[in-house]
């Protein structure tokens, strides 16, 4: 069988149809996610330096979105990271 120079091409997936195993990690993912996010701070707050740069990534805004810039245009963040043996000790 011989096709034709410049016959659209028909059948297969539509264009931007998601994978069944892409859409099962989604549903995962959604279903899970409170649990996932608190996951995330716990180690992040043990000094997981790789989950506290993902997190912040994802919270902390752009440069181009702050509005009140500190010196040099980059915004004053504060971030304040409690010891968990220091607040085991304050719980007594």
């Amino acid at each position: 069988m011989r096709f034709e120079k410049g016959r659209n091409k028909t059948g297969g997936k539509q264009k931007g149809t998601k994978n069944k195993t892409t859409l099962i990690f989604e549903n995962l993912l959604i279903e899970n996610r409170a649990e996932l996010l608190s996951k995330a701070i716990e180690l992040a707050k043990q000094g997981n330096e790789r989950i506290l740069l993902k997190l912040l990534d994802k919270i902390v805004p752009t440069l181009n979105s702050v509005e009140n810039k500190g010196i040099d245009g980059i915004p004053n963040i504060r971030i304040l990271i409690e010891n968990p043996s220091d607040t085991m000790a304050s719980n007594k």
